[in-house]
């Protein structure tokens, strides 16, 4: 039993005219007749007597005709639902990840979020650090991982610490700095230095020199890591990146010697912003995830922020 069967005979019981019930359907009205002869043999007996212009339902036909009635019925109901769940949007979460992160924690992150919510859309947005906080403010994303710092002055963002990376001095293989295990920061007061970004005074080996008192007057710009690695590797200058970060062969680290140079990624959202079940769904996986591999987890005064973050998230 087909169910293009069943359509053209209640079409017909419901219209009591083949011709007009094979307009209905779409159909030729032999193709009509041959369909419902079909389900009758099927069947075991006529269903449909042919009288003048009208038609009328054998015994058959009357007993066949609520259950099939129904089944049409369950069938295009079945049908709405499945056309109406592919038309709904899926419930998307957008963060905004500043390039230099690596993606090795933040994706195992995503990968338990996938598994609270199966249906979410995730779509990352990677950039520069100050970038990244232009797309959160813009509105292109829900919330941002980013190592800039967020100071008390900008009063539209909140900011938690998650985790610590230590920062390294990247070079190409053989150069004179490269012969030690560790370097100093003021080594560098002598090297052409590559920076990421175009705000001068904003980069990250910008504020790492000038925490240390170095001053650099060698200074060449670029707008990616990628652009950076290849113009240190081309011997342009030398460049601080995170110790977490791929860099191509031909390029070695070294740590910075006493204590060492390290910076914070940071959970950034706008305040006041009304939040969603997968950003809260998102920041309290946040608060149970297992930072250590990079060093420092979020504080308990961070996880209890977190906490609180998901919880207006979810209110609203």
């Amino acid at each position: 039993m087909e169910f293009y069967q069943i359509r053209y005979f209640v079409a017909v019981c419901e219209l009591k005219n083949f011709t007009r019930a094979a307009e209905r359907c779409h159909v030729s009205q032999p193709a009509l007749t041959r369909a419902i002869h079909s389900l009758e043999t099927e069947l075991g007996g006529a269903l449909i007597i042919r009288g003048g212009k009208e038609t009328r339902l054998t015994p058959l036909g009357e007993l066949v005709l609520p259950t099939l009635t129904d089944m049409l019925k369950l069938t295009q109901d079945a049908n709405m639902a499945a056309r109406h769940h592919r038309a709904e949007p899926r419930p998307r979460l957008r963060m905004a990840v500043d390039g230099s992160v690596g993606p090795d924690l933040p994706t195992r992150l995503l990968a338990r979020l996938a598994k609270v919510l199966p249906k979410v859309e995730i779509e990352v947005v990677v950039g520069t650090a100050i970038g990244t906080i232009d797309h959160l403010i813009a509105g292109d994303a829900d919330m941002a991982l980013s190592c800039q710092a967020i100071g008390d002055s900008d009063r539209r963002l909140n900011a938690v610490p998650l985790f610590r990376e230590q920062m390294m001095l990247v070079m190409p293989d053989g150069h004179r700095l490269a012969e030690k295990s560790a370097v100093r920061v003021d080594d560098l007061a002598d090297e052409p230095l590559i920076v990421v970004g175009r705000d001068e005074g904003q980069s990250e080996a910008e504020q790492v020199l000038k925490a240390h008192g170095v001053a650099v007057h060698d200074l060449h710009r670029c707008d990616s890591d990628t652009w950076a690695q290849s113009m240190i590797s081309a011997r342009l200058g030398l460049g601080i990146m995170p110790e977490q970060q791929m860099i191509p062969p031909g390029l070695i680290k070294r740590p910075f010697s006493g204590a060492g140079v390290w910076r914070s990624v940071s959970l950034i959202t706008v305040r006041q912003r009304p939040g969603t079940i997968e950003v809260g769904a998102l920041v309290r996986e946040m608060a149970r995830f297992d930072w250590t591999m990079r060093n420092a987890g979020p504080s308990v005064v961070a996880a209890l922020e977190m906490e609180r973050m998901a919880e207006t998230a979810m209110r609203t």
